[in-house]
């Protein structure tokens, strides 16, 4: 199995047990090679200037942001509402009262 292995400090040559490495940028702007040899990818992990990535970077638009990080509501027709999402149809605050009202009922 080959894996991409990327040097984050730019273009270098490398030669492991035989083996040159020749980290050039590729389509999408990043140092990589394909390294085969299982030890020669441990190699080069353990240094801290190289990583594994995958074939095709990740787009930035391609992984989606959960609400809570985004903001919370979508922004269509919800002025006003930030932070209510699944209240439709009833007050966000009478549902915080009443169970409060329910304990206070079967204390008396």
């Amino acid at each position: 199995m080959k894996t991409v292995i990327e040097c984050i400090k730019g273009y270098t040559e490398q030669t492991i047990g035989g083996t040159s490495y020749y980290f050039e940028r590729d389509e999408y702007g990043r140092f990589v090679n394909d390294v085969g040899s299982v030890l020669h990818r441990s190699i080069f992990l353990n240094v801290e200037h190289y990583r594994e990535v995958p074939l095709v970077p990740e787009q930035p638009g391609e992984t989606e942001i959960p609400a809570f990080l985004s903001g919370g509501a979508s922004g269509e027709g919800t002025e006003g509402t930030e932070g209510t999402e699944g209240t439709e149809g009833h007050d966000a605050a009478a549902s915080v009262v009443k169970p409060k009202k329910a304990r206070a009922a079967r204390k008396a």
